[in-house]
This record gives C-alpha cells, structure tokens and sequence, in this order.
C-alpha cells in the first residue's frame, strides 16, 4: 500500500470506529444524554484526526479545525454525564422521582464554559482565514487564543478529577476501581498530547512526535469513552432520591421498614425478608416496567432461596437463576430498587437475617460470630461495621435492646 493509501485508511478509519462504537451503544441502551455527547464527541475526534491526514481542500480544512476545537469541551461533559450524580437535597426535591445521569439536564454554566472553548477557537479560524495580517488581527487572535486556552484547561482539569470528586468513597469497590481506571487512563493521554508535547517549539526534539502522538491519544480517547459508556449502560448510577432517602444499608433505623420490623419482633427471618423484599421495590413511575418486575423477580428470588447466606454470592449466580443477562440484574437494582448496587443489596438481606436471629429465643445461645457467618458474612469485623452503620447499634447492644439480657451468651 502507498502512502497515500495508509494516510487515506488512517484518515477514515476514526469515522467508521466512531459509527461501530455508536451503534454498540445504541445496542446497549446507553443513557441518551451521555449517548448524545458520545456522539458529538466522536465527531469532533474524527474530525481531528482526519485533518491530519487526509489531503482536504482549504475550506474543508478549516471547518474541522472549528468541529475538532470543540473536543476539549465535550470530553469534559461526556465524564460529567458518566459520574456526575445529583444526590444533593435540591435535586431530590425538584424531582421526587429521581435524577440520573442519563436524564440530567447538564447546568447552564458548563454549556457556557463548553460554548467559550468552541467560539473562541471559532474567532481564531476565521480571523486566520479572512482577515489580512496586521496588529490588529494579531492582538485579537492572541486574545481568544488565551481564553480558548484558559477554558480549554479548565475543562480538561475538570473532567480528569470528576471521577474522583463525585462522593467517591460512597461508591461500592467495582464503581471505584472503574473511576480509578478512567481516571488513570484520561490523565496519562493528557499527559503525554498536552503537558508533554503542547506548546514544544518546531525546533524540540520531540517535534516530529507531537502530530502522531496526538492522533494516537485521539484514537485511545475515542476507544476508552466508548467503553467508559458501555460500562456506565451496563452499570448505571443510583437515583438521586435513593441516596437521599437516606439507604446507606438499607433500611435505616428511622425509616418505616425499619421501624415496623422492629416493632414486629415475632416476624420470622423469612417474614422479615418479605417486609424488606415489599420496602425495597419503589412504586413510582421513575423506572420502567421491565425493571420494576425484574427487581421484584430478584428479591422476592433472594428472600426465597436464602442465596445471601452464601458469601460467594455474586451477580453471575443470580442472573442463571433468573435466566437474565447480568448487565440486567444490575441495572435493575440500581433503578427500581433503593439499593445502589448489588453489594447493598445482598448486605441489607443479610443483616435482616441477623437480626432476626439475635431476637430470637432460639438463637439467644449462638454467638454473634457464628450468627454473622451464617447469614453470609466472611467475618466478623466487617459484619459489626454494616450492622452498626444499619441499626446504630453493635449486635451485642442490639441484643440487648430487644430484652434478651438475661440470656448467657457465647462470645
């Protein structure tokens, strides 16, 4: 192959990933904002990297350097869209049926700081294009030079600590890995396009690098948002009014499905389970009907089969037994559920189950150790964290307080 035959297949090669990547989102039922900015998105990396090495006439040319400007910009509402979640108070309010990241109207300041970026470089373009050299045009083209490269940085800043500043620790282990993953690959492509090669004078030794290193991070960026989406499609992000209903282990002990199955100290493990199964799955309108059923289908599954006394439990498992993908298990708890991942869910069954167990009569001589392994804790340290973090209470003051102080205990 020529030349001119590599730089033509190198030049629509972006195109035809970014239509594959798009369509495999379409498959997945991507969120349709963050759809939407992955789309505008890859146009705008195609664009870059066309007009590297495509031979393009001076208009055509000039109209992708305006749509590659924009990049920036988007990269940053992109990441917004896949780890911003609305969980304050405000937004609870405003939506009682939840905000997620998929319907979330993006807030008019990042339109204005996006709209900065594209408009300045805009100014740049076409005063290079159409108007003739002279001071003028110099002092206006260094001008939004710098506010292009003011509000390009800003964005570029933003998008890489947006993972990482989202309520973080909040997250389940997995959630927190991917942020980690994203967040180390987003800062090592803008290393090596920006803080390495941007701005390196035509005399650097790395000056030959910069065009094809910067082509090459375009690909990588495309290839790592398409996963990044696919991931976020398969792993959605909690509603706002599940955070801020305040099921950090679901229930919380002021919350009424706590309340009514403490008051109901004759309830049985598998009738607590039901109380909780009833609790969890919401009745709004906000998810769709698949997901409600689905969600109902898996806890009252879960209630039933005591599958959360198994420590190896995981996502996998339930969805052979349901005869469902996993990706689907997953999303249905995270949006028709008051749980935020699968974690938490399992978490606040087995803690049901211990606490039914340390009402119990039947049960009064077990240790506490030998209750937290049962209902499908690996020890004990982590099984008087959640429990406390539940109930507010450790398992032995829970103990105590449900009257069964005269029974000797082994510990």
């Amino acid at each position: 192959m020529t030349a001119d035959g590599i730089y033509l297949s190198a030049g629509l090669s972006a195109p035809v990933l970014a239509l594959a990547l798009i369509e495999a989102l379409r498959r997945h039922a991507a969120p349709r904002l963050t759809l939407t900015l992955f789309i505008v998105f890859s146009i705008s990396i195609s664009a870059f990297i066309s007009q590297s090495f495509l031979e393009l006439p001076a208009l055509w040319t000039r109209a992708f350097e305006v749509v590659a400007g924009a990049s920036c910009g988007l990269s940053w509402l992109l990441t917004r869209s896949l780890f911003q979640t609305p969980n304050n108070k405000l937004a609870a309010l405003e939506n009682p049926g939840g905000v997620t990241p998929s319907n979330q109207a993006v807030p008019l300041w990042c339109w204005t700081v996006v709209a900065l970026i594209f408009t300045s470089h805009l100014f740049v373009v076409l005063l290079a294009t159409y108007m003739d050299s002279g001071l003028l045009r110099n002092e206006l083209q260094r001008t939004f030079l710098n506010i292009n490269l003011l509000a390009s940085s800003v964005a570029l800043l933003l998008a890489l600590i947006e993972p990482i500043s989202s309520g973080f620790a909040r997250h389940s282990s997995a959630e927190k890995r991917f942020r980690l993953r994203f967040t180390g690959g987003y800062a090592l492509l803008l290393g090596l396009s920006v803080v390495w090669l941007g701005g390196a004078p035509d005399t650097a030794p790395t000056a030959d690098l910069t065009e094809p290193v910067r082509v090459a991070c375009a690909f990588f960026a495309l290839i790592g948002f398409g996963a990044a989406v696919l991931y976020r499609s398969a792993h959605p992000l909690p509603k706002a009014n599940s955070m801020e209903a305040g099921w950090s282990i679901a229930p919380k002990p002021n919350s009424t499905a706590y309340l009514e199955l403490k008051s109901a100290g004759s309830l049985n493990a598998n009738e607590g389970q039901q109380e909780l199964t009833n609790h969890a799955v919401r009745a709004e309108s906000g998810p769709n009907a698949a997901d409600r059923e689905l969600a109902h289908k898996l806890l009252t599954a879960l209630g039933e089969s005591h599958g959360f006394r198994n420590p190896e439990l995981k996502v996998e498992h339930l969805a052979r037994q349901l005869n469902e993908k996993s990706y689907r298990i997953t999303q249905a708890i995270s949006s028709a559920t008051e749980y935020r991942n699968f974690n938490q869910m399992v978490n606040s069954y087995r803690l049901n189950e211990a606490a039914c167990a340390l009402r119990s009569p039947q049960h009064a001589n077990d240790s506490i150790l030998s209750i937290a392994l049962a209902s499908g804790f690996n020890s004990i340290g982590p099984f008087n964290r959640a429990f406390k973090q539940r109930f507010g209470l450790t398992p032995s003051q829970y103990r105590l307080s449900t009257g069964s102080e005269h029974v000797t205990k082994k510990r």
